[in-house]
C-alpha cells in the first residue's frame, strides 16, 4: 500500500513539474501581450515643429509683415513666442495689426512689472485649432446670432459676420474688423485685425 501511495505521489509531482515547464517555455501570444507605452525624447519631440518648418511658423510669418510689427514685438520673449514659433499647434492668431495696436500699448505692456498681463493680453487673439475665414463664414451659417470660440486665455471670442465683414469681439475688444485673412504658416494660420470700433 505504501508503495502505491509512493508511487501516486512521484506520478503527481511529475505532472506539475512537467505542466510547469510547458508553461515557461510556451510564447505568449502578441495579442496578450502587455504593451508597455514608451515615453522617450522622440515622442515628446512630435508636438515641436521640424528645423525646416521653424522659418515658416507663425511667429516668423509676423516678422515679415510689416502691419504686425507692434503685435510680433509684443510676443517677443514671452512663452506664446516659443509656442507660436517652435509648437506644431495648429493655431488661428486674429494678430492686431499696428493701427489697431500701437506702439504705445506695447509699450505700455512692457513696462508693467508682470510679463504675465502681457500673455494674457496677447492670449485673448489665439485660438489653439487652425480656421480658414471659409471655416468661419461655414460655422457662422450653422449659428444663429455669433459663433463663439475659446482662446489661450480660456476667455470667449465672439464671431460675427455683418454683409462681407467678419468682426470678432473678446473682453477688450467690443467690435474688431478682419481685414487680411488666410496667412498660412507651418504651425497655423493668421488673420488680421485692422480695425475697431469699441461702441
Amino acid at each position: 500500500m505504501k508503495r502505491f501511495f509512493a508511487f501516486l505521489f512521484g506520478f503527481a509531482v511529475l505532472g506539475v513539474s512537467l505542466s510547469c515547464k510547458e508553461k515557461t517555455t510556451k510564447p505568449m501570444p502578441a495579442s496578450e501581450a502587455v504593451k508597455t507605452p514608451v515615453v522617450n525624447k522622440v515622442l515628446i519631440d512630435t508636438t515641436l515643429l521640424s528645423e525646416e518648418n521653424i522659418s515658416e511658423s507663425l511667429y516668423e510669418k509676423m516678422n515679415n509683415i510689416s502691419e504686425l510689427k507692434n503685435f510680433q514685438q509684443a510676443l517677443k520673449g514671452t512663452e506664446l513666442q516659443e509656442q507660436m514659433q517652435y509648437k506644431k499647434g495648429p493655431f488661428t492668431i486674429f494678430a492686431l495689426s499696428n493701427n489697431v495696436f500701437g506702439f504705445e500699448m506695447v509699450d505700455s505692456l512692457r513696462t508693467q512689472s508682470i510679463n504675465d498681463s502681457v500673455v494674457e493680453e496677447l492670449a485673448r487673439q489665439i485660438i489653439e485649432e487652425k480656421i480658414t475665414s471659409i471655416d468661419l463664414i461655414r460655422r457662422l451659417k450653422k449659428v444663429k446670432g455669433a459663433l463663439v470660440l475659446y482662446s489661450l486665455s480660456k476667455e470667449n471670442m465672439n464671431i460675427l459676420r455683418s454683409d462681407f465683414d467678419i468682426f470678432i469681439s473678446t473682453a477688450k475688444l467690443k467690435r474688431a474688423r478682419l481685414g487680411k485673412t488666410d496667412i498660412e504658416a507651418s504651425n497655423g494660420i493668421i488673420h488680421i485685425v485692422d480695425s475697431v470700433w469699441n461702441k
